[in-house]
């Protein structure tokens, strides 16, 4: 499973509270307490879905390697992660997950996790280049590199890539 760093994780705190500030509104009543999906330890199923549709649009279906980040089923490894992480930093993540997702209710009509996946697409270059958003969404994106990495299909790729890997 794969682990991440103390910076990486107060490179993520440090971005929350901007992204707070974006999509609070009713947020907290609509997060507060939610139980975890089904299948997930941590994640309840709308965060979830976040993570697999942010992941598949950071990495769609046909690149190299071929499998999307969503078929990775990243937002299971993170599930994973955040289960043995600290009470309140998996809080403050939850939290940055579900504030990500509805920041794009009043732009689009709609939460993140149900756009299309071109508009997702456009909506995450748009972040990257944000003053507002690029910290929270790239120490993100490090979290989804992270549990893309740790698919055996991934692996197996960049193994071939990379000579000092044999």
């Amino acid at each position: 499973m794969a682990r991440f760093t103390r910076r990486q994780l107060l490179q993520t705190l440090a971005a929350i509270p901007a992204t707070f500030a974006v999509g609070a509104g009713g947020l907290w009543w609509r997060w507060w307490d939610a139980p975890h999906g089904a299948e997930l330890l941590v994640l309840a199923d709308d965060e979830f879905e976040f993570l697999q549709s942010i992941a598949e649009a950071w990495m769609p279906p046909g690149g190299r390697p071929a499998i999307s980040g969503s078929e990775a089923r990243v937002g299971s490894v993170i599930d994973g992660m955040l289960s043995k992480a600290p009470d309140k930093e998996r809080s403050l993540l939850k939290l940055l997950f579900q504030a990500l997702d509805d920041v794009t209710v009043l732009s689009h009509g709609s939460a993140f996790r149900h756009l299309d996946l071109e508009t997702r697409i456009t909506i995450l270059k748009e972040w990257r280049e944000s003053s507002l958003l690029r910290q929270a969404v790239e120490a993100l994106l490090i979290l989804i590199g992270e549990a893309y990495a740790t698919h055996p299909d991934v692996r197996a790729e960049w193994r071939s890539l990379v000579a000092c890997g044999r």
